[in-house]
């Protein structure tokens, strides 16, 4: 697999490239080859997509934790409902030709 150039990610993703860029050196973003150093650009997993789509969307709701915001995103991609009160669950609905 190849993955997507960061420009081709942010496009999937809704989420301008300067944001992937900054979660990507924080490491909350996965990439199949990172190399340091200028000069070798970053190829982002098609996996990586709807993780990066429902942060996207937890961050637009009032999500200020990251951190927190990633873990449930990687649970939700993964088909997992994320209990977030008592007897309150979140799932993950794809919308529009998403996965």
């Amino acid at each position: 697999m190849t993955g997507l150039r960061r420009a081709e990610f942010a496009t999937a993703t809704k989420v301008s490239e300067r944001q992937i860029d900054y979660w990507t050196r924080a490491g909350h973003i996965k990439v199949d080859n990172d190399r340091p150093g200028h000069g070798n650009p970053r190829n982002y997993p098609d996996t990586e997509i709807d993780v990066v789509r429902i942060v996207g969307a937890l961050s637009a709701a009032g999500m200020t934790n990251i951190a927190i915001a990633f873990g449930l995103a990687r649970r939700l991609a993964d088909g997992q409902p994320v209990p977030i009160a008592n007897g309150l669950w979140l799932i993950h609905e794809p919308q529009n030709g998403e996965t």
